[in-house]
């Protein structure tokens, strides 16, 4: 190491001291720094201010409330972050390569990001072809569903779902992630049921008004589906009971964040056990996941009340409960219709007054259906490899600088002490984007309406890829260079199995990062996002 480094290093150490003591006062001062806001306050109204709401009394509204004063939402959202802000500024990027490409006469190649995104957003934007299409490649599966005679009809139809296309209600679905007892290797969860609007939702006597909502969209969609008015209430009123005798047994929100309760490993055997109505290997094998060593239950509780559930006379509540789950999950991709009554829900539940243009939604649909394509091309056209550098360069000082602090609590034991060490000696850090790009990327790949696509069929081939990527996991070493998130995301996360922290290329901006800014300036903002992950100690990716 040279003198130069040595000295920058001391200096960075000197400025961490102070700053990170100062970590959520500083983001919130650079933060307003940065938009160059023209409103301020006079000196009497910063007094009344202090007046008003005290450290000790309100702490967010103390430290937030003038930045607050000064937002006024507008009638299409829900609600305001500085994540927002910076997302707002990507997706500006974003749409402004779909409107180049849509608007293109070029011939691209096959395959390529410029013609998947073109044609894609052309089967999204064009309401005529989605609205000819209606439920198409779907239609098959749900009929399966609706004809279903018996439980092993039923829960076969709902494995071939869930096998080819990842839709999963009641059982049958699942994912494929490191093993959390050993991140070395891959394990298949077995996933809870879709509990819809939620166990927290139905069970909170604050939230009726949001669940009337829902039940009421659950009754549009299945009468828009074929069902007549009498049919369709009855049939929402069954759901609701279903789903609140479900809820009654499954855990709680904070429940599934406690790896202790979610990390259940079964044999095939104790699967069947479990899950006595149903015929296990035959579902397995469907699912294409058969011959594993393990199965993790995620919720114990849930499953053995689902289990109690798959009985014959039960049938029609089910098979009308994952009708509805199919057509809720393909609303936004299918009719006009059923885009807009999923559209008015969210708007309900969100307090939205107004909804965003066509345009806007097409061109956000387009972004995340080809993730890894506008990653490719955000990365080349915006992203800035000194900013990569000098975040890097954060990192080591800011661990060592919590090194410190740990050694000097009194509160910890020696060994607790000794383990935070560890996790921050062995912690992995990856910033702006992956070295290599994920075989999904070319794996996706979008027919236009000219040759028979169309939005439902795209999409489907989407969901397809993402299980056939997901499977060839099984039986492979784990790979450690994945990333769960694209570049163009404005968010960061902590990923315990790999005990790394990761920055993706959207969030270093402004205001939480700017290469012009000064050191202490940076490390008040993306310092303090670097800080937030790496006490992360939570079994979750956060996506």
């Amino acid at each position: 190491m040279d003198r130069k480094t040595e000295r920058y290093q001391e200096e960075m150490k000197k400025k961490i001291v102070s700053v990170m003591l100062m970590l959520f006062m500083t983001v919130s001062a650079i933060a307003c720094a940065s938009i160059g806001s023209d409103v301020h306050l006079t000196k009497a109204q910063e007094d009344t201010k202090k007046t008003e709401t005290r450290y000790q009394d309100d702490f967010y509204e103390a430290v937030n409330g003038d930045l607050l004063d000064k937002i006024t939402l507008d009638a299409t959202d829900a609600q305001w972050t500085w994540f927002g802000e910076l997302n707002a500024v990507v997706n500006t990027d974003m749409r402004a390569i779909i409107s180049e490409l849509s608007k293109s006469t070029q011939e691209y190649e096959k395959g390529s990001a410029e013609q998947k995104i073109r044609d894609l957003y052309e089967c999204i934007s064009n309401k005529e072809n989605r609205d000819a299409t209606g439920l198409g490649p779907l239609q098959p599966y749900l009929d399966t569903i609706r004809n279903a005679a018996t439980i092993d009809e039923y829960v076969e139809a709902l494995a071939n779902l869930s096998g080819e296309f990842g839709f999963s209600s009641l059982v049958g679905g699942y994912y494929i992630d490191q093993d959390k007892k050993n991140s070395g290797e891959y394990a298949v969860y077995m996933m809870y049921a879709d509990t819809l609007i939620g166990k927290e939702y139905l069970e909170s006597e604050v939230s009726k008004e949001q669940v009337t909502f829902y039940f009421d969209y659950v009754e549009d969609m299945l009468e828009e589906f074929g069902m007549s008015e009498q049919e369709s209430e009855t049939a929402s009123r069954e759901i609701e009971a279903l789903l609140r005798d479900i809820c009654a047994s499954s855990m709680t929100a904070e429940q599934y964040y406690d790896p202790s309760l979610t990390y259940n490993p079964y044999t095939e055997e104790e699967l069947q056990k479990l899950y006595t109505n149903i015929d296990v290997p035959e579902m397995l094998q469907i699912l294409r996941i058969d011959g594993q060593d393990k199965y993790i239950v995620i919720d114990v509780g849930q499953a053995q009340k689902v289990n109690s559930l798959l009985v014959e006379e039960n049938l029609e509540t089910l098979k009308n409960f994952s009708t509805f789950v199919m057509l809720n999950d393909a609303a936004e991709y299918s009719t006009s219709t059923y885009a807009k009554l999923a559209e008015n829900l969210q708007n309900q539940l969100y307090g939205i007054t107004q909804s965003k243009d066509d345009e806007y939604t097409w061109m956000n649909m387009t972004q995340d259906m080809l993730a890894w394509d506008f990653a490719e091309i955000y990365v080349e056209k915006y992203y800035d490899e000194e900013s990569k550098e000098k975040v890097g360069a954060m990192i080591p000082q800011i661990i060592t600088e919590y090194k410190e602090i740990i050694e000097n609590q009194d509160w910890m034991s020696e060994e607790t002490k000794q383990n935070a060490i560890e996790k921050l000696n062995t912690m992995g850090v990856k910033i702006g984007y992956p070295d290599e790009w994920p075989a999904s990327k070319d794996m996706m790949q979008v027919t236009p309406i000219s040759e028979g696509g169309s939005l439902l069929s795209n999409m489907l081939v989407y969901m397809q890829v993402s299980i056939n990527d997901s499977l060839k996991k099984l039986g492979c070493e784990a790979d450690r260079s994945d990333w769960s998130m694209t570049p163009q995301t404005v968010n960061a996360y902590y990923d315990s199995n790999n005990n790394e922290i990761v920055l993706p290329a959207g969030i270093l901006q402004a205001p939480l990062y700017d290469k012009r800014n000064s050191d202490e300036a940076n490390l008040g903002g993306i310092g303090f996002v670097i800080a937030h992950e790496i006490t992360t100690s939570g079994g979750q990716k956060r996506k």
